[in-house]
């Protein structure tokens, strides 16, 4: 709990126009979509973007538009991350499949 308690000292309601409603709904949506990268068969590919969702919660909230944009930002790269080993787990496995038939 004190690494909650240390988060919690940098948050505070800044930006609402990402917290309110219409930003809870786009949010809302940006997280099932980590949550279908979160769903997928990578191996630890689902770690950065758990970080991510929770970092968005944590900005909801908090009112802290500053925290939601560093989950959307950490789940960006997490998404680009997972989208980069699926390419390479594919194009290895056509070569394997390629080399055995």
């Amino acid at each position: 709990m004190p690494h909650l308690e240390r988060a919690e000292a940098y948050l505070r309601p800044r930006w609402p126009l990402l917290t309110g409603k219409l930003g809870e709904m786009a949010i809302g949506a940006v997280c099932f979509g980590f949550a279908i990268i979160i769903a997928l068969p990578v191996p630890l590919g689902n770690v950065v973007p758990g970080l991510a969702v929770s970092l968005l919660s944590l900005g909801l909230v908090a009112k802290d538009g500053v925290a939601v944009i560093a989950g959307i930002c950490m789940g960006v790269v997490a998404s680009l991350v997972v989208i980069g080993a699926m390419v390479g787990i594919i194009t290895v496995s056509f070569n394997v499949f390629d080399r055995i038939f």
